[in-house]
């Protein structure tokens, strides 16, 4: 389509007298055609870069448990900020806290939250029996003087011995008897403290003697049922 210049498209004042385009003219020609050319071709380096596909998105796979997960001491199972009391507060307030919180026991920490030992519905039931009642009976007398009917202590009487402690600081009342363990001991040793009648287990730090948290029966049952 774009050969050699004809002379139809050369100007006939740039003819020589032979009709024939002059030197000059031809040069002319041919740079107009090229210049037609360039406008008409895309040079290569002004070529687009090539459209590469959107690579696909990655799956999502699920998080891979943490190594606490399989950590079966009681530092894995352990609630470290549990409800705590002051020593200094009376048994009254104690036990209302008992009442707010729902609980049956509750740690006593001094300012620097070293553990001084429980305050327990089992220290504070003693306190509301008679006497004989809490003696270590090993003949089960008291159970068979209960069948007898010679416990007859009236709602009153009760009322009474609890209004003789109620003004009197927990430290008075603590529950040092309580097994104390440690956030690095297995979560089977539990199981034993539990099944002799404890239903929150102190944990605390053997060095520094700082309460770490506590241990309670739903905990350790959660944690034996839960499929993680």
């Amino acid at each position: 389509m774009f050969g050699e210049a004809s002379s139809c498209c050369v100007p006939s004042q740039l003819r020589t007298s032979h009709g024939m385009p002059t030197p000059s003219a031809a040069a002319t020609t041919q740079k107009k055609l090229a210049d037609r050319l360039r406008y008409l071709t895309l040079p290569r380096e002004m070529a687009l870069p090539p459209i590469h596909p959107i690579p696909p998105i990655p799956p999502i796979h699920p998080m891979t448990p943490s190594d606490s997960s399989h950590d079966t001491t009681f530092r894995s199972i352990m609630i470290t900020d549990p409800p705590v009391l002051s020593p200094a507060i009376t048994v009254a307030e104690a036990v209302a806290l008992l009442l707010e919180n729902r609980l049956l026991s509750m740690p006593v920490v001094d300012g620097k939250r070293h553990y001084l030992g429980l305050f327990s519905k089992r220290h504070l039931i003693a306190c509301l029996l008679p006497t004989v009642a809490t003696q270590k009976d090993p003949q089960h007398q008291m159970e068979r003087m209960i069948e007898a009917g010679l416990l007859q202590d009236t709602l009153e009487e009760i009322r009474e011995r609890y209004a003789a402690i109620a003004d009197q600081p927990v430290s008075e009342h603590l529950d040092t008897s309580t097994t104390v363990l440690r956030p690095d001991q297995p979560l089977v040793n539990a199981l034993f403290f539990l099944y002799t009648g404890h239903n929150l287990l102190p944990v605390v730090e053997p060095n520094s003697h700082v309460l770490a948290g506590v241990v309670s029966t739903w905990d350790v049952l959660a944690r034996i049922t839960s499929q993680h």
